[in-house]
């Protein structure tokens, strides 16, 4: 399977790397983040960074502006709101859901081939909700048609492709007669955790 990034995430080829950038990328080891891994700048929308090769636009990276001191944060639209602002309730929601789906991937990596698949399906999905954050930051009726347009994904088609891959599953496994506690060892608890955030974000 073939992951696919937002299409928010498109970097060209630069002839030298933002030194923050590469300040950071020492410090968080990012030799061994995931390709699709978003960075963002001062200057420029999110960016894909890539870890191999370790191009980044040149610029001035910082992983905090001050901007937000006052109580207030823009959105990708340029619109100012405070921080209690639904909006960004439902950022914070995605962006946990996304790094609860990063812990099971890190489980799954640990167990090597025979969770290969959902490893890659699951940052399919991690994938997906950056571009379902770029859509709540990007309300329709305070936005540009350009942005709008830019953050705009299908959304019924990511639906249909995540049921077929449950339906899959759920083919192997028994039929399913009562509820369950949320435990089964490390992969099926934290799996658990971030259905249990996904339930609150959705």
């Amino acid at each position: 399977m073939r992951l696919r990034v937002s299409k928010l995430q498109i970097l060209p080829r630069a002839p030298s790397v933002c030194p923050s950038a590469r300040s950071l990328a020492s410090r968080t080891h990012a030799q061994r983040l995931p390709a699709h891994t978003v960075l963002s700048c001062q200057q420029h929308a999110p960016q894909l960074f890539d870890p191999g090769a370790l191009r980044m636009h040149a610029c001035s990276f910082k992983v905090y502006t001050r901007t937000g001191d006052g109580g207030s944060s823009s959105l990708f639209s340029g619109e100012r709101r405070r921080k209690d602002d639904a909006v960004f309730a439902a950022l914070g929601h995605t962006d946990e859901l996304n790094a609860a789906i990063g812990l099971v991937r890190a489980v799954c990596a640990e167990a090597g081939s025979p969770l290969g698949q959902l490893h890659m399906q699951l940052g399919e999905v991690q994938s997906r909700l950056i571009d379902v954050g770029s859509a709540i930051a990007t309300p329709p009726s305070t936005s540009q048609t350009a942005r709008v347009a830019r953050t705009a994904f299908d959304g019924d088609g990511e639906a249909a492709l995540l049921e077929g891959w449950i339906d899959a599953m759920d083919a192997e496994l028994p039929q399913l007669k009562t509820f369950i506690l949320p435990a089964g060892g490390q992969l099926a608890s934290t799996l658990h955790l971030a259905r249990a955030v996904c339930r609150r974000a959705e």
